[in-house]
């Protein structure tokens, strides 16, 4: 069972957790770490860390809706990986938030890819963990994204609303329209 503590600076591990971002995400992904810290006193927005008996095992930063559960980041202990940790974390954030549907996006699956098993690994990850593809793609910073749910009932337009909301409205995000092939 896993406990969790909303990250702060009088956390042991809070220095650690800001090195496990930093190496986690491509740089073109990461907020700064002071806005991080400052958006995460909202009252819509956590940033968690989770524990196993007393063992830090990894971090989510989620943002809530009335609708949805964004998962903006989620990582894990790189001394911990390969332990179903990640999932353990998705399974207590799936529990805790049933009454709305999850979100997160990923990079698109795409065998021209660089990374293209990392990014196929994390799909099937997070397909392995009920969540599907959404059918719809959004492009931030040049790299496109698929949005994944949990939940069949998934709108387009409430994850836009959660984002605007996060972001005090300056940031919206529009589907990408995709080719026929």
């Amino acid at each position: 069972m896993l406990t969790v503590k909303n990250i702060t600076r009088q956390l042991p591990e809070y220095a650690k957790i800001f090195d496990i971002y930093k190496n986690s995400f491509p740089e073109e992904e990461q907020m700064p770490v002071w806005l991080l810290r400052l958006f995460a006193r909202r009252k819509r927005v956590e940033f968690l860390a989770f524990y196993d008996q007393g063992v830090f095992c990894g971090f989510t930063y989620l943002v809530h809706s009335e609708k949805l559960t964004f998962i903006f980041y989620l990582a894990t202990d790189p001394d911990q990986r390969s332990q179903g940790y990640g999932s353990k974390i998705l399974s207590w954030i799936q529990e805790k938030y049933q009454d709305r549907g999850v979100v997160l996006t990923i990079e698109t699956v795409d065998p021209a890819a660089e990374n293209y098993q990392q990014r196929l690994r994390r799909q099937q990850f997070y397909f392995k963990n009920n969540f599907h593809d959404t059918g719809h793609k959004v492009k931030e910073y040049g790299v496109l994204y698929d949005v994944l749910a949990n939940t069949p009932n998934f709108v387009f337009s409430d994850y836009q609303a959660l984002l605007k909301y996060f972001s005090f409205g300056f940031y919206s995000v529009k589907p990408e329209k995709m080719e026929d092939k």
